[in-house]
C-alpha cells in the first residue's frame, strides 16, 4: 500500500485541527447555554418555589389566627420577612383593587394587573427578573387564599394601604389577594453552586482546547519545517558517521577503534584513518570551534583539506600538510572559526611514527611492558588563526603492543557536578587498567569511565576518542626479531 503524500498528510492534519476546534467551540457553546439555563430558568423556578413557600406561610398564619384583619396580616408578613434575613428584598400582599394590604421592605407594586390576572387565572406563580436600584431581584406573584376584613392606614406591624393608580380613593378590601415576593438571586443560587463551578471548568477546558487547536493550526508550518530540518540533521549525522572509522578495523601492523559522540545532531570533531602511498597509514583527530551544523561544515573542510594533502603525508612531511590546512581555513572562513588537530603517519617499514600537534590536547603513547607514558606534543598553533604559522613534526619509533591514544577536549574536560574535570591522568589510568584488552575494549572502557564520571553531558561538547594498538604483523617488527 503506497504511503500518503505530504500534501495528503497536511490536509489530514488540518482536518484534525479543524475537527478539534469545532469540538471545542461546540463544548463552549453548550456550556454557555447550560450556564444561562441554570442562571435563568432554573433560578426563576427556584424563585417561584420559594415564593409559593412564603405565600403558604402567610396563608397558614392568617388561617390559624382568631383575628383576621389587616393588623394580623401585617404581623404574619413581618414574621415571614424576619425569618428570611438577607434573602427577601420585599414582600407585599395586594388585593384585587391593587391596594397594598401588608408589606415589608417596600410599598410599591411592581407587577401589572395583567400579570396578576394571569397568575390568578392559571392558579400558578408568575416570576420574572427585574432590576431593583441596580441590584437584580427575582419577583414572584402568587395567589394567596387569605381574606381579611377592613384595613388600617399608617398602622403598626408593617401595614401600609396604597393604591397602584394615583388619585384613586381606595375602597373596601375584597378577595382574592395576591402575594408579591422579591428575592435576591445570589441567595437562590446556592443549590446550583456545584453546577456553576462545573460550567466554569467546562468553559475553561473548552477555551483551552480551542486555543490549543488555533495554536496548532498557526504553528503547523513551523512544526513541519522543524521536522524537515530534524530529518535533514539526522541524514547529516549518518553521513558524518560514515566518514569516520566507527567500526573496528584491523590493518596489517595496527588494530584501531574509535568512538564519536556529538553534542548535537552533528558535531565539529573529526577522526579518520588514511591509507597512504607506500603502505603508510595516516591518523588524525581534530576539533573545530563550536558545535552543531556550522562546526560540522568546517570539520568537513578540514577533513577534505587534509585528505587532499595525502601526498605530503605519504612523504613523511605531516608539517607541510597541516600548514596547507591552516592556509585553507584562513582563506575559506571568516576568521572566527579555527580547529585543533593531531595528525600522524605510521610507516610499517621502519615502525616510525611521525606526528604534528596543532594546538590539540596531546595524544600519548603507552609503551608495552614498562607502561611508560610518552606525550606527543610537538607541532604548532591551532589552525585557521595565524597566517604562515610554522609547524614542526615529532618522530618516535613504536614497538609491538604499544598503544596510541588521541582524544578531543570533550573527553578530557568532561566535568562532574563538582566541576572536576576528567583530565589526562584519568584517561591514562583508564587505558592502563584495560591495556590487555583489544583496541575496541580499551576505547569502550575509557568512554564508560567518562560517562560514569560526568553523566548527563548532553549538549556540552563533542566527545571523540581514537585508540591504536601496534601489532606484531608489522614488517619492521619481523625484521627486528630476525636481527
Amino acid at each position: 500500500m503506497p504511503r500518503p503524500t505530504a500534501r495528503v498528510r497536511t490536509l489530514g492534519f488540518h482536518a484534525l485541527v479543524a475537527g478539534g476546534a469545532l469540538l471545542a467551540l461546540t463544548m463552549l457553546i453548550q456550556t454557555v447555554i447550560g450556564y444561562h439555563y441554570v442562571t435563568g430558568n432554573l433560578l426563576l423556578q427556584e424563585g417561584r418555589r420559594e415564593g409559593e413557600r412564603v405565600a403558604r406561610q402567610i396563608e397558614e398564619a392568617v388561617r390559624t389566627s382568631e383575628q383576621r384583619d389587616a393588623a394580623q396580616l401585617g404581623s404574619a408578613v413581618d414574621d415571614v420577612y424576619r425569618a428570611m434575613p438577607g434573602q427577601a428584598a420585599w414582600i407585599l400582599v395586594i388585593d384585587d383593587q391593587n391596594q397594598v394590604l401588608a408589606s415589608r421592605g417596600r410599598d410599591r407594586v411592581t407587577t401589572s394587573a395583567a400579570e396578576r390576572r394571569q397568575a390568578l387565572d392559571s392558579n400558578q406563580a408568575f416570576a420574572r427578573r427585574i432590576a431593583n436600584d441596580g441590584a437584580p431581584v427575582i419577583v414572584s406573584v402568587l395567589p394567596c387564599r387569605c381574606s381579611v376584613g377592613g384595613r388600617r392606614r399608617n398602622g403598626p406591624d408593617g401595614v401600609w394601604p396604597a393604591t397602584l393608580e394615583q388619585g384613586r380613593v381606595p375602597g373596601p378590601s375584597r378577595g382574592p389577594t395576591m402575594v408579591e415576593v422579591a428575592l435576591y438571586p445570589e441567595k437562590l443560587s446556592a443549590p446550583f453552586a456545584r453546577v456553576r463551578r462545573q460550567a466554569a471548568v467546562n468553559a475553561l477546558t473548552a477555551c483551552a482546547l480551542l486555543a490549543s487547536m488555533i495554536a496548532f493550526g498557526v504553528r503547523f508550518r513551523g512544526y513541519v519545517r522543524a521536522k524537515q530540518i530534524e530529518a535533514q540533521l539526522d541524514a547529516a549525522r549518518r553521513v558524518q558517521r560514515e566518514l569516520m572509522p566507527m567500526t573496528d578495523a584491523r590493518i596489517p601492523g595496527v588494530e584501531l577503534a574509535a568512538d564519536y559522540s556529538p553534542a548535537l545532531h552533528v558535531g565539529g570533531d573529526v577522526v579518520d584513518v588514511l591509507h597512504l602511498a607506500g603502505g603508510r597509514l595516516g591518523f588524525m583527530l581534530g576539533d573545530v570551534s563550536g558545535k552543531g551544523v556550522s562546526a560540522a561544515l568546517v570539520m568537513g573542510l578540514v577533513q577534505g583539506a587534509l585528505t587532499a594533502s595525502a601526498a605530503d603525508l605519504a612523504s613523511n612531511e605531516p608539517e607541510r600538510a597541516l600548514a596547507a590546512v591552516n592556509e585553507i581555513l584562513l582563506a575559506k572562513t571568516s576568521g572566527d572559526r579555527f580547529a585543533s588537530l593531531f595528525c600522524c603517519t605510521f610507516d610499517p617499514s621502519d615502525a616510525t611514527l611521525r606526528y604534528v600537534n596543532a594546538g590539540h590536547p596531546p595524544a600519548f603513547l603507552i609503551r608495552a611492558g614498562s607502561r611508560r607514558v610518552e606525550r606527543l606534543d610537538d607541532g604548532g598553533p591551532i589552525l585557521g588563526v595565524i597566517p604562515g604559522a610554522p609547524y614542526r613534526s615529532g618522530r618516535t619509533v613504536v614497538a609491538p603492543g604499544d598503544l596510541l591514544v588521541a582524544y578531543s577536549d570533550g573527553i578530557a574536560e568532561a566535568s562532574n557536578d563538582r566541576d572536576d574535570e576528567f583530565g589526562l591522568e584519568r584517561i591514562v589510568a583508564a587505558v592502563r587498567e584495560h591495556d590487555t584488552s583489544s583496541a575496541r575494549g580499551i576505547c569502550d572502557a575509557v568512554v564508560a569511565h567518562v560517562d560514569r564520571f560526568a553523566p548527563c553531558q548532553d549538549g556540552r561538547d563533542d566527545r571523540t576518542l581514537l585508540v591504536v594498538r601496534f601489532t606484531t604483523e608489522c614488517a619492521a617488527f619481523a625484521t627486528r626479531s630476525a636481527a
